[in-house]
Parts: C-alpha cells; structure tokens; sequence
C-alpha cells in the first residue's frame, strides 16, 4: 500500500535523501518486492542536478543508496558499489543509472580508494543486472590483476569478481591467472563456502583458465563440503571439472553420485543439462562413475530438449555448402546428444560435423568454456571431425566464391594431433612443458585459419603441438 502510494506519485521533491533510501532499504530488507518503487526512486535521483544534499554516509549506512546524474564525487566507493547492488539484489533495471555511476568510477581516480568489497560488489552488480560495460570490467580486472597481492580480498569478494568477469563474458587472462594462482597457494581453504567454490570454479571452465593446480586443489575441499553443497554448486563443480578435463578420483566417486541422487528432483533444466555433459566426461575417462539409469535418461532428455535457434550466419554457411555441391544434413542430433549444425558426408564415407561457431562460443575471439567441451566431446564420443567456422573470419569474405574456397579448404584439411596441457591459461606467460600430457585428436580447423595461413588459440591456450597429415 505504501510502496503502491509513493510509486503513484508525481514527483518525489517532497522526500529528502534519507527518506528515500530508507523507504528503499525498509523494501528490501523485508524482501517485499517493488519494482516500480525502486524505479520511481531511481529516476528520481538520476534526475537530479546535483547530489549534494544527499549524505554518503546515511546512504552507506542504510547500504540501499540510489545515486546517479550530477556530481558523485561525494560519494565514497562503498556508497557507490552498494547502490549497484542494491538495483541488482532487487532484480530492478535501471540502465542510466548503471551506466552513470559505470562513468564515474571508470573516470579519473575512480578506483583509488575502492577496498575489495567495492570492487567485487560493483563488478558483481553489473554482471548480475546484464549492464554491458567493458572499460568498467577492464579496469577493474586491470587494477585487481596489479595489486601486490590479493591477501585482503576475503573468499567472496574473489569468487565474485572471477563470476562477474565471465558471466560478463570478459577473459582477462592475467586477472584469473592471478586468483587462480591466490587460491591455490592458499594454506587453507575452509573459508571458503561451497556456493564461492563452485562458483570460482564455474567461472575459470567458463572463460578456459583451467590451471591443474587450482582444480587439484579444491577437489578434496569440496569433496569435503558435499553435504552442504546445493544442486547448483554441484552442477557447476561438475560442469567445470568436466571442461578442465582434470580427473579427480578424490571427487568424483560414490559418493558424489549418491549426492548428485539425493537432488534430483531440485536440478533445474539447465542444471540436468550440465550433469549429462559430466556424465559424458566420466565415459570418455571410462571411469565407471555413472548416475541411475533413470536419472541419467531425465539429465540426457533435458539436455537434448535445450531450445535451438537458427541464425543469419548459420543460414548463410549452410546455402554455401550446398551450393558448393556438398551432401549435407541440417540440425542433427548426434548419439552423444549434442546438435550440431550440419553434418557433410563425403564420398569415401566420412562425415564431418560443421559447427558456426557466433560470439557466443567465444570470449575475446578464444573459444569459451562449453565450446571446447561440445568440440571435444563430439570428436571423442561420436567420433566425428568438427570443422569449425568463426564468426569474425566468415565476415570478412565479402562474396560467395571467397566463401565456399574457404569452406572447401577447412573441410579438405586433415587432423592435429595435440598434446593438452590441462592449463588452458599458459598464454599469460611462457609456453611451459605439460607434466601430464595426454595424446588426444582434435579438429585441425578449429584452430586453423586458411585465410590467414596460422594457427589460432593454441599457443594461447598452452597447448603444445604435434602436426599430422595436415593435408590429405
């Protein structure tokens, strides 16, 4: 009634500062949802001239400031940080206002005085709330990646600022090698919640920093926590060792199955999805840890039941194939349940998987977490070359004939035999030599680029090379 009232009125003038963020704050700590309150406050507030009359540290204090417009100079980082979060937490939208204090913290001296609380809530909010904001994310990863060490940033702010950073879809690799390398030398990690490791884990899959070090490290600590895992840190944790290819038999046993069991009911679509791609992991390790028939069959349906929806430049790649004279099927699902986009069978009986690979699969033009997994798993477990087509290479051919010569020369290439280091993170440094390295086949063409005559990602990645029958 009250919110009802205030959000019906014409103009807020009447409210002095405290008043309005403790009508906001009063909202959400009684988590009585609001929306359009929370926005009239926002525009309110984003309409002024200027903030002076608002006290930073009432707003701090109350920890639900909204601020924007004007001059924030007034307000210190953790004002700043917390009314981010607070539109974030609350699930409100607010563009301008984001992209206002976005501005203002990317401006001169912005991140001086941030503590690391205001760095990871302010990075966290944006991700959370889907504001794009790439100089706020690359300064901050800049800044944090720049410190001396990360010994004042507590568990959370960590996890939090590597979960903001992929979910942004932003790699920087020498930010994640930092806290990678932080956690792992860490004497302890009983700090650390299971929702914080997860999510760490989730974010270093997702953007391919898959350090061994750091995933040997937070086996046996989660191993430890399972009865306090949710169903989505469990998905997660099983997800992102699944992309890292670390086999951890200290994990992944009996016991993480009985786990996985006795929430099965609570996984979500996308959750079920996640765990039928570990369950493929486990087949390809032929480690015999494997769920329920039953449940296995509910995971596989809900990955294979995932929406799918054609693009522009699928369409495109496809009428070039054809129209190279190629045999092909659309949209096929293979028995690993993945779909692919086309699959070309030549002649002599092979079959190629042809994958158009858009921004999405990539983050900062190297392939992402899901589409190294999908790749892998689709040469391992279904036994079929995958032919990849980057976006941004597909874009620069400017008409059909430079189109299909492209297509005829990825499809014509031959295999990589590739030594994987289990840290797809080494560009941020030297190649080094991989302790462990496993022999494994991988489609040549997800990393060469005929058009400019070099391979791509590879060194980035730290993988070390061995090139066979390259051309047939």
């Amino acid at each position: 009634m009250i919110g009802d009232h205030v959000a019906g009125l014409d103009s807020l003038n009447s409210f002095n500062p405290q008043t309005l963020s403790n009508t906001a704050w009063a909202f959400a700590s009684a988590e009585v949802p609001h929306p359009e309150l929370l926005r009239k406050i926002g525009d309110h507030i984003a309409g002024q001239m200027s903030l002076i009359s608002f006290e930073p540290q009432n707003l701090s204090n109350t920890a639900w400031a909204y601020a924007a417009a004007g001059d924030l100079d007034s307000f210190d980082p953790k004002v700043l940080s917390i009314t981010a979060w607070a539109f974030a937490t609350a699930g409100v939208s607010h563009d301008e206002l984001f992209k206002k204090i976005g501005n203002h913290v990317t401006g001169p001296g912005g991140l001086g005085s941030f503590k690391p609380q205001d760095l990871s809530n302010t990075i966290w909010a944006f991700a959370t709330a889907g504001v794009l904001h790439p100089e706020l994310f690359n300064m901050i990863g800049h800044h944090v990646a720049e410190l001396g060490s990360l010994d004042s940033f507590k568990a959370q702010a960590l996890s939090n600022t590597a979960w903001a950073l992929a979910t942004a879809g932003v790699s920087h690799p020498e930010l994640f090698n930092k806290i990678g390398n932080h956690i792992a030398g860490l004497g302890s990690l009983d700090s650390f919640k299971p929702q914080e490791l997860s999510n760490t884990l989730w974010a270093c899959a997702s953007v391919c920093y898959t350090d061994e070090r750091l995933f040997s490290a937070l086996a046996p600590v989660i191993a430890s926590k399972l009865d306090k895992c949710s169903e989505q840190d469990l998905a997660n944790v099983a997800w992102a060792y699944s992309v890292a290819n670390t086999p951890r038999q200290d994990l992944f046993d009996e016991g993480y199955v009985s786990a996985l069991a006795s929430n099965e009911n609570e996984f979500s679509g996308k959750e079920l999805a996640q765990l039928h791609q570990w369950q493929l992991w486990q087949q390809e390790l032929e480690s015999r840890i494997e769920l329920q028939g039953p449940f296995q069959a509910k995971c596989r349906n809900a990955f294979t039941s995932r929406g799918y929806s054609e693009s522009k430049l699928q369409n495109d790649v496809v009428d070039e194939l054809k129209a190279a004279g190629l045999v092909l099927d659309e949209e096929v699902l293979l028995g690993s349940g993945y779909l692919i986009d086309a699959l070309v069978e030549f002649n002599d009986g092979r079959k190629v998987a042809v994958e158009v690979d858009g921004p999405s699969h990539f983050i900062d033009r190297r392939p992402a977490g899901r589409t190294i997994l999908k790749h892998r798993q689709v040469a391992k477990m279904d036994h079929i070359k995958v032919v990849s087509v980057p976006y941004w290479e597909w874009d620069e051919l400017k008409n059909s004939e430079m189109k299909q010569r492209y297509l005829r020369e990825k499809l014509s290439n031959g295999q990589f035999e590739v030594f994987q280091s289990q840290d797809l993170s080494a560009h941020v440094g030297p190649s080094q030599e991989p302790k462990n390295k496993r022999r494994l086949v991988f489609p040549a063409v997800l990393f060469l680029s005929p058009m400019h005559g070099h391979l791509l990602h590879l060194v980035e990645h730290g993988l070390d090379l061995e090139v066979v029958g390259l051309f047939p």
